[in-house]
């Protein structure tokens, strides 16, 4: 159906927040556009379980001074 949000299950350790994203993209076959100097230096937080691909952009996000 056409809107649906998809959640799916992740499970991505605190890392730096560039690799972070990098697998988020893959496990949720999403494409996750960011500016590669705003996120030098930042790590993310890390993210378990079912999530909307939107949440769990948030949540390795949600460390970061953005």
């Amino acid at each position: 159906m056409q809107g649906q949000v998809s959640v799916r299950d992740y499970d991505i350790p605190a890392q730096d927040i560039e690799t972070a994203l990098l697998t988020l993209g893959r496990q949720s076959g999403i494409d996750i556009l960011y500016e590669r100097d705003a996120l030098a230096g930042l790590r993310s937080a890390p993210i378990r379980g079912e999530l909307t691909p939107q949440a769990a952009v948030a949540r390795v996000l949600a460390n970061a001074p953005l």
